[in-house]
């Protein structure tokens, strides 16, 4: 049931293994969530002669939808018009192109009459797409002072019954599951699995959560392991000027600061007194 398998490769796992005195490792879990935008997916369409088709959607993506039409039902692009007006929420869960086409080829049989479809509640979360659905085994190891020496990972995402709208999911959770850091050994095997669900699609990162979850409760147990603070164990390991992330990319000044990040998140963490636990809340802070 795998249609897809994203693999990233970084160093050499078992020399990391060498040079490692502790490890954490987890599962983690990531459930399909539906997008619940305020406004339902909706469509009119109406055909001009055989040949020009113009589309009212509500959609995240209007070029791709015009591209997607075009070439399914063998047109130039320039006589598919696509209008979007202001959207009602959308998530990410409208960026795909989902009912569309079944509302054109519908209007392909009253030419020059507009027909109009829009999804019940039960209907959007059925027939459009989810989004997240994962599960996912990762270890992390550190030497002594904290730094980190490997990160290895497998993640399954459950994409339902058609895979094109998730392969990118795939790949983008995969090479970000390292996180912002700098480790020399890398092990990640993503992977895209047919399921009895509704597709997958984007939603609120496109990826990027998933990946970045596994990682980051990962550092915050290694940090609980070796007794250092999570903020000065992120430091010693981020990413900078001259490192190199996973993909073997090396960073710019301009890529960004993340020291400098940390540092305005931690004191506005601490910019006042923690309160007092009461009979009703347990109070805590975290990153």
């Amino acid at each position: 049931n795998i249609f897809h398998h994203y693999r990233l490769r970084k160093g050499n796992i078992e020399k990391g293994l060498k040079e490692t005195d502790f490890i954490v490792e987890g599962e983690f879990k990531f459930p399909l969530s539906a997008h619940s935008a305020l406004e339902p997916h909706s469509v009119i369409c109406r055909w001009e002669g055989k040949d020009h088709v113009e589309i009212w959607a509500t959609s995240q993506a209007p070029f791709v939808l015009q591209q997607v039409i075009a070439d399914m039902f063998k047109l130039p692009h320039s006589n598919v018009r696509v209008h979007i007006s202001y959207l009602g929420g959308g998530f990410g869960g409208k960026s795909d192109v989902t009912i569309e086409p079944m509302l054109v080829y519908a209007a392909k049989f009253l030419p020059g009459y507009a027909i109009k479809f829009v999804c019940s509640r039960k209907e959007v979360m059925t027939s459009t797409v989810l989004g997240r659905g994962m599960k996912a085994q990762a270890k992390l190891g550190a030497k002594k002072d904290g730094t980190f020496t490997l990160f290895q990972a497998k993640l399954y995402f459950s994409d339902g019954a058609f895979g094109d709208t998730a392969t990118n999911i795939v790949t983008v959770a995969g090479h970000n599951s390292v996180g912002p850091y700098s480790i020399d050994n890398c092990h990640v095997d993503s992977y895209g699995v047919y399921t009895n669900t509704p597709p997958v699609g984007a939603y609120r990162g496109y990826g990027h959560p998933e990946g970045n979850f596994i990682s980051e409760r990962l550092v915050e147990l290694m940090a609980k392991k070796l007794r250092m603070s999570p903020f000065e164990l992120r430091r010693k390991n981020f990413l900078c000027e001259g490192k190199k992330n996973s993909l073997g990319e090396t960073i710019r000044d301009y890529n960004g600061n993340l020291f400098k990040c940390l540092e305005n998140v931690e004191k506005e963490l601490f910019s006042e007194p923690k309160p007092k636990e009461d009979d009703r809340y347990v109070y805590g802070r975290g990153m």
